[in-house]
């Protein structure tokens, strides 16, 4: 038996949704924390998988964890090393910021290979790069990573392409070694920026914050400090999304107007109705769209990558013709095959995705392969004629916080159920 998500569509969602931390941001900050070797309080962490994932890594550090409600209490005063060989680190591939605090703690690392969604290609050779620029040496065995930081030095970075990973975790290494070190072409999402605020309270030297350029003064002591997370902004635009398909009036609580200005800038071409109110809530009202968008992912602020699969389930129900150009990921693009199965009309050539609108989609039994294609198909079925049975609940549970707790509370004909699919 297999728990699915049961979905009855085309019913006029109305109410209020509280978005909860960024889940990109606090698989950062929970590695980050171990650097300060004391006791680290950070607020609003979501209680999704891939959170309970990073807890288990840290305990089998012998780092003392306890959470209580959105509030992780992180003590690493008696941190020890061992090889990153647990089943832990292939569940998420934010398990890689791990790599760049213990090589720099130990000046060693045997690890095995990360985890998570399965979008194509997505190689760690900038991260590999930006640690060897830092004096580390790397090679692979028998599937596992070692890494040797005998000779750690500052130096100078340069990405050849923008990759928050490898921004991550060039300066959480690079805060550990002595000198000045400066790190360029740096991705400069939100998250970043909150990280290295973080690390800063920690007693890092950082500057450049906001900026593609950081220089990095290291080897400073760090200590323990109180921190807040952000909002999900990739939450607010998931939950945007479904209320300009399907909602009456949504109310989504705890924005940051700036974090999803690439999405309200495409809700202005679209004509979506929407306001935001007491600069953090964004309302959404369902709005029909009657022109087809051409849209980019792109680094921030460019249009996230990680809404491309909600956007593509919006999209699918439209008066126009929309093109998705997808410049980040090669293969995110597991969740088209299911939307046309719903009756969606969406075509892939190289990496862009082509969306001939319908007027309705039907629910039917549908597989989440990652985290937002799952996403994308709980909206589809919010959108869709009749019942709609997403399978690939895991997926959901990694990134949204409560997703179905949220969606009833706005009257959508959402639960969680079981179903015997036999052999896969």
């Amino acid at each position: 038996m297999e728990e699915v998500i049961r979905i009855k569509g085309q019913k006029l969602l109305n109410g209020t949704v509280q978005i909860s931390g960024s889940k990109n941001l606090c698989v950062a900050l929970i590695p980050a924390s171990i650097l300060a070797r004391d006791v680290v309080v950070i607020h609003n962490i979501p209680p999704i998988s891939d959170v309970y994932n990073l807890i288990e890594i840290l305990e089998t550090l012998d780092i003392c964890v306890q959470y209580h409600k959105d509030t992780l209490i992180i003590d690493s005063s008696n941190v020890k090393y061992r090889d990153l060989d647990m089943t832990a680190m292939e569940r998420l591939r934010a398990s890689y910021y791990f790599y760049s605090v213990l090589l720099g703690m130990y000046k060693k690392l045997e690890a095995k290979s990360i985890g998570g969604c399965r979008l194509g290609e997505r190689p760690i050779d900038l991260h590999i790069k930006a640690f060897e620029q830092l004096g580390a040496k790397f090679e692979i065995k028998n599937n596992s990573y070692y890494f040797d930081g005998s000779n750690l030095h500052s130096g100078h970075i340069v990405f050849d392409k923008i990759s928050v990973g490898a921004t991550i975790n060039a300066v959480l290494l690079a805060i550990q070694i002595k000198g000045k070190t400066i790190i360029e072409n740096a991705a400069i999402e939100p998250e970043i920026t909150e990280l290295n605020k973080f690390l800063i309270k920690m007693g890092a030297s950082i500057e450049g914050l906001g900026t593609s350029t950081l220089i990095i003064r290291g080897g400073k002591d760090l200590h323990g400090t109180e921190f807040y997370n952000i909002p999900d902004r990739i939450e607010v635009g998931t939950y945007a999304l479904i209320g300009a398909a399907t909602a009456k009036e949504l109310t989504i609580k705890n924005v940051i107007k700036e974090h999803i200005q690439s999405l309200l800038d495409l809700f202005d071409l679209l004509e979506v109705n929407y306001e935001i109110q007491n600069k953090s809530e964004l309302i959404v009202r369902k709005s029909t769209i009657k022109k087809g968008i051409i849209v980019l992912t792109a680094p921030y602020p460019g249009f996230p990558t990680d809404l491309q699969q909600p956007l593509t389930s919006f999209l699918s129900v439209n008066e126009g013709t929309s093109v998705i150009i997808e410049s980040i990921y090669t293969n995110r693009f597991a969740h088209i095959k299911e939307l046309n199965e719903m009756g969606a009309n969406i075509n892939v050539t190289n990496m862009n995705i082509i969306i001939h609108g319908v007027k309705e989609l039907k629910g039917l039994v549908v597989s989440g392969k990652d985290l937002r294609g799952a996403a994308s198909l709980v909206l589809a079925g919010l959108m869709a004629k009749g019942e709609t049975v997403v399978r690939g609940l895991e997926y959901i549970n990694r990134g949204y916080e409560n997703m179905i707790k949220k969606l009833r509370k706005i009257h959508a004909n959402i639960e969680l159920g079981l179903e015997d699919f036999g052999e896969n």
